[in-house]
């Protein structure tokens, strides 16, 4: 049993550039085996316990084949923390038999954007991102 990390992250404007490299080379993944990703990720950022709310966003283009949009429980907005727990989950969870699985950080004035990439092993794409930002106070 191999564990081998395939999850290496990478500068955005690097992240953007393997990106336009893959979609030169490789076919994305199939809408069915996108829609099993996206479950996946929901339910694995479902078990954050800071989480308000994860809500998947209707995104088709070819560098970002879909988007998932999480709001936090976090007063402060201790983005580190939620950063650190994406790339745990990213690099032990969701790309296990990938062959290769970059990730960025693009901050944004209320959160970030965890951008992410994964070529499978049939030489196809998934491309997305995770816009976390710190939930409204009502």
């Amino acid at each position: 049993m191999s564990d081998e990390q395939v999850a290496s992250r990478v500068a955005p404007h690097d992240f953007k550039q393997i990106i336009q490299g893959w979609e030169k080379s490789y076919e994305p993944i199939s809408a069915r085996d996108m829609e099993m990703w996206l479950e996946d990720f929901v339910a694995a950022l479902r078990k954050l316990p800071y989480q308000s709310a994860v809500r998947p966003l209707p995104i088709y283009s070819l560098d970002r084949l879909f988007a998932v949009r999480c709001r936090m429980n976090l007063k402060v907005g201790n983005f580190d923390m939620v950063f650190a727990d994406l790339e745990r989950l990213w690099g032990r969870e969701l790309t296990r038999g990938m062959l290769s699985a970059p990730y960025a950080r693009e901050d944004e004035e209320d959160g970030f954007e965890f951008l992410f990439a994964t070529l499978q092993r049939n030489h196809c794409y998934l491309t997305g991102a995770i816009s976390i930002h710190k939930a409204i106070d009502g």
